[in-house]
């Protein structure tokens, strides 16, 4: 096992309105359902909506735009960080075609 994982624009895999790369995983050492990684969100409407066992969280590296966890909806520019509680929908958009938002996110159980 490596706890180390080396960053590669190569590994993009395409998502609902967006796609995104794993960086790190169980294969890294990561337990408990952590995982890490980047997505490129370049859909202008909100894509379907993701639901997951763990929490995760957001730092939106670039771009602007908007997310929606449960009900709330909210502004999204570089520097936004935000949490998704386990169980709960949520989803983002890019405000420009563009110009995606980009996001770091990490899933944690709880």
């Amino acid at each position: 096992m490596s706890y180390f994982s080396h960053f590669d624009n190569g590994v993009f895999e395409p998502g609902a309105g967006h796609s995104g790369a794993i960086l790190l995983a169980e294969d890294n050492g990561c337990i408990n359902q952590c995982s890490v990684g980047v997505s490129i969100y370049t859909e202008t409407v909100y894509p379907p909506a993701s639901v997951h066992k763990t929490q995760e969280g957001f730092i939106v590296f670039s771009g602007y735009g908007n997310a929606k966890v449960g009900m709330e909806e909210h502004a999204l520019s570089p520097k936004t960080v935000f949490i998704v509680p386990a169980d709960t929908m949520h989803t983002i958009k890019t405000e420009s075609s563009t110009e995606p938002v980009v996001v770091f996110w990490f899933h944690a159980s709880v």
